[in-house]
């Protein structure tokens, strides 16, 4: 987890679950096919989730399953 998701206060372990079982969130068409083929493939795949911060704003947060599957972050992408 970067140190902006962990301070947020959002339900990331939530959105790290629909991630995991293969949800994507907020991504289009295509993202979501090249999801499917690198899962098969051993490749990193990625989600991205429009959430709600606590002041009121919009941000996407991004949830990444690295090559080999091995590691999966969770980040704000700016």
């Amino acid at each position: 987890m970067s140190h902006e998701v962990l301070v947020s206060g959002l339900d990331y372990q939530r959105l790290l679950r629909r991630h995991l079982a293969g949800d994507w969130g907020d991504i289009c068409d295509y993202d979501a096919q090249e999801n499917s083929l690198a899962l098969a493939a051993n490749k990193a795949v990625i989600s991205q989730f429009r959430v709600t911060m606590a002041d009121g704003q919009s941000a996407m947060m991004c949830i990444m399953t690295e090559e080999r599957q091995v590691y999966t972050v969770v980040f704000f992408p700016n």
